[in-house]
């Protein structure tokens, strides 16, 4: 029986698996193969398939504990591939955008989405066609939770991956008592935004699972927590606090880090890996049209190290820009500051903070109007051509400061040189 519904219908798009999915793309032989992906350097692993999860390995879990176990059961093993996990999720965006009447990114894989209809069967068939088209377009299998607010439909998501015979497309019951049914058996830890330590929280006042969190008096849920845990609940009882961020706001800061494949002992090393980090955050402001009037540069030793740890960071105030070689002045200057000799650094990272929108500068002088000339096309070469095409020499110089990525697959989509090559053999 369908229900009617005047209320706005959201829906939460998850991309499942979504690094693994992104490499079965590419090799559809992997279909039924146990998958997982690891993080930087082949650390631990950050995506699973679920053949992989069956065989008990856990999310985070270090590459040199599962390792044996893997290779044991058949399993391929993928370096992160990031230019192609991130080239897939826009284009999954992308079809989103185009089938949707609003569209909020709220991550790499994810997606809250307006679905349109008065009805729930009309609600669910136009999911289908969503979650169809998303497979057709970049082969990126989907999962789809309907509901009339975010942290319901976050509910309602991963009861779409949980059941089978939801075929990846659940709807939370409008009835209310069919609802609470439903959020007393979700504990508290399941609900979107509370975790571990509010969930014990709430647990020691007397809420125990998601209904009795609904039901409890929202003035008396921000006296013991606050007012993000006060929204929660009144989105659990179907109450919409949430909006959908079509334009997201831009950010106060954004930090550029990895760690490196060795450690790294001299400044001409660290240099050009944090020029590379440098690069890739005056990117991010070029793109979003912000100027930064802080700068951080940060750099440590491993935290497993016994004998030798340090951490040093130096900041500085500067006069608001996104003139990439004012930015590396400053960078570079507060790197030798933070410097200790006779280090092994295994991690070193920058943070731009102070962001703002970005204002016709002071400086008109033919020295800056050239600077100024030379980084719009610098933007217009990496928008055309991708961000490789053209870098700062000294950045080229960083192979030391790469991370380790042994088992890295083909940037299939964003690398000339790595396409994929499909070919017919021909025998005689």
């Amino acid at each position: 029986m369908s229900s009617t519904s005047s209320e706005p219908c959201l829906a939460l798009v998850d991309c499942n698996n979504f690094y693994v999915s992104c490499e079965r793309v590419f090799r559809p032989d992997l279909a039924q193969v146990p998958v997982a992906v690891l993080s930087n350097n082949d650390g631990c692993v950050i995506a699973r398939s679920e053949e992989v999860k069956q065989l008990g390995v856990m999310m985070g879990t270090p590459y040199f504990q599962c390792g044996p176990e893997l290779r044991r059961a058949g399993a391929v093993v993928f370096s992160s591939n990031y230019p192609l996990y991130g080239d897939l999720s826009q284009r999954v965006m992308k079809t989103l955008e185009a089938l949707c009447p609003r569209v909020e990114r709220y991550s790499i894989d994810e997606a809250f989405v307006e679905i349109p209809g008065s009805e729930q069967a009309e609600r669910e068939t136009f999911s289908q066609q969503l979650q169809a088209q998303v497979l057709r377009d970049t082969g990126i299998p989907v999962s789809i939770g309907l509901a009339t607010t975010k942290v319901l439909a976050k509910l309602a998501n991963r009861q779409a991956k949980r059941l089978r015979e939801a075929a990846g497309i659940w709807s939370m019951p409008e009835d209310l008592e069919t609802r609470q049914q439903q959020l007393s058996a979700t504990p508290l830890t399941d609900v979107w935004g509370i975790g571990r330590r509010w969930a014990r929280r709430l647990e020691n006042e007397g809420w125990q699972n998601a209904a009795e969190l609904a039901a409890a008096d929202p003035a008396m849920i921000r006296l013991v927590a606050n007012v993000v845990l006060q929204r929660i609940a009144l989105e659990l009882r179907g109450d919409s606090c949430l909006s959908l961020e079509e334009i997201s706001s831009p950010p106060r800061s954004l930090v550029r880090s990895r760690s490196f494949g060795q450690p790294l002992y001299q400044l001409t090393e660290l240099r050009p890996a944090l020029g590379r980090y440098l690069q890739r955050g005056w990117e991010h402001l070029r793109r979003h049209h912000l100027r930064a009037s802080g700068i951080q540069v940060f750099l440590h030793t491993s935290r497993f190290h016994r004998e030798i740890r340090y951490f040093g960071s130096r900041q500085a105030v500067i006069e608001p820009t996104d003139d990439l070689w004012e930015l590396q002045r400053y960078a570079f200057a507060l790197l030798e500051q933070a410097y200790r000799s006779g280090v092994g650094y295994t991690r070193c990272g920058v943070m731009l903070f102070g962001l703002e929108p970005d204002q016709p500068s002071w400086k008109v002088c033919k020295a800056w109007q050239q600077r100024a000339d030379l980084q719009q096309a610098i933007s217009g070469l990496q928008q055309r051509w991708g961000r490789d095409v053209i870098q700062l020499a000294h950045t080229l110089t960083a192979t030391k400061g790469l991370p380790l990525q042994q088992h890295r697959s083909p940037r299939y989509t964003t690398q000339w040189s790595e396409l994929a090559i499909v070919g017919k053999k021909i025998f005689f």
